[in-house]
């Protein structure tokens, strides 16, 4: 498994998996007309626009060049100090082989040069991204109602935070 930095040639394999998994992965958590909306255009202005975010990165994940999904952060607007996991996709043909995982330890890692805390925000519902979390050393953080990227759809969610990043050196 190679992880590696985003390029400008990825974006369209990021919007795609993006817009794909909220497709199959939100089905009775969002209104099902917003999903069949969305569309890869959708989502390239999605990830150009969180590129311009403050500490704004995103990481591939990669097995012999094939892609098989990413992560994107960015600096926590709310917790000082802190990374912000905007977003993690995993290619459906790619799961349950530890590559979120992965991930969230290289993003630690990373943050751990950096900051002192990390934190992700998920959807109510999505109970195997929670557990996921809780398992690698979240808690929970705070519920909250949210206006899903801005589209008028208002969602369940909560935030979870890693308060010692000390466990990703």
């Amino acid at each position: 498994m190679n992880i590696r930095e985003y390029e400008e040639a990825d974006i369209y394999k990021v919007a795609e998996l993006c817009i794909n998994n909220w497709k199959e992965s939100f089905v009775g958590i969002l209104e099902q007309n917003y999903l069949d909306g969305l569309t890869i255009n959708f989502g390239i202005r999605l990830w150009n626009n969180h590129l311009l975010l403050n500490g704004a990165k995103i990481f591939i994940a990669e097995e012999e060049k094939k892609f098989c999904g990413f992560i994107a952060i960015h600096d926590d607007e709310e917790i000082d100090n802190c990374i912000y996991i905007s977003s993690l996709h995993i290619h459906r043909n790619q799961r349950e082989k530890g590559i979120g995982t992965k991930l969230i330890r290289y993003v630690g890692k990373y943050a751990y040069r950096k900051y002192q805390k990390m934190s992700i925000c998920i959807l109510k519902g999505n109970d195997g991204a929670k557990r996921l979390y809780e398992r690698l050393g979240a808690e929970h953080f705070k519920d909250f109602e949210d206006n899903f990227h801005g589209t008028g759809t208002i969602t369940q969610s909560e935030k979870l935070i890693w308060r010692n990043i000390d466990c990703f050196q």
